[in-house]
Parts: C-alpha cells; sequence; structure tokens
C-alpha cells in the first residue's frame, strides 16, 4: 500500500477514530459489568425468596407469622399514634381516650 498520497489530516482523524472507540469500549465494558451485578444481586434476593417458599408450607410458615406478627405490631403502634393525635376513633375508646 502506497501511503505518500494519504493526506495528513485524514489520518489524524483515523487516529482520534480509533482512540474514541478504545474509550467508548472500557466504558461500555464497565457499564456491563455495574448492570451485570445490579441484577446478579437482584436474582439472588429473588432465588433466596422462592427458595424459602418452595421449601413447602412447614419451612416457610415460621417467616410468615413473623411477617404478620410485625405488621400487626406495626398497625398497632400507628393506631396508639393516632389516638394520641386528637382525633378519637373507635379503637381509641378501648383505652378510655
Amino acid at each position: 500500500m502506497n501511503f505518500q498520497n494519504v493526506d495528513p489530516g485524514t489520518l489524524i482523524f483515523i487516529a482520534l477514530g480509533i482512540g474514541l472507540l478504545c474509550v467508548v469500549g472500557i466504558g461500555l465494558i464497565l457499564a456491563l459489568q455495574f448492570a451485570g451485578n445490579i441484577i446478579g444481586t437482584l436474582f439472588s434476593f429473588f432465588n433466596l425468596f422462592f427458595d424459602v417458599v418452595s421449601g413447602g408450607p412447614i419451612a416457610w410458615c415460621g417467616c410468615l407469622l413473623l411477617i404478620g406478627a410485625c405488621g400487626l405490631c406495626g398497625g398497632i403502634a400507628y393506631l396508639a399514634a393516632v389516638c394520641s393525635g386528637g382525633s378519637a376513633m373507635n379503637f381509641c375508646l378501648l383505652f378510655g381516650q
């Protein structure tokens, strides 16, 4: 190939294009690794959840009761906070407020 007829300005554009492709390629590799880690973490949580659920009713019954107990405690705490506000409701009458 004869490089005597190649314009130096064209070589600069070719060099800048190759450099830009390298920078974009490195950026894509890093972005894909980051996205892969996030998606892998998300799927591991789903996998853990489905492993617990697929263990049968005996395996996750305690977890379900614990979640229900936490919800019940949260609901009672919310109703107690509403009673201390000033708007009385039937639940508040149980406590004499």
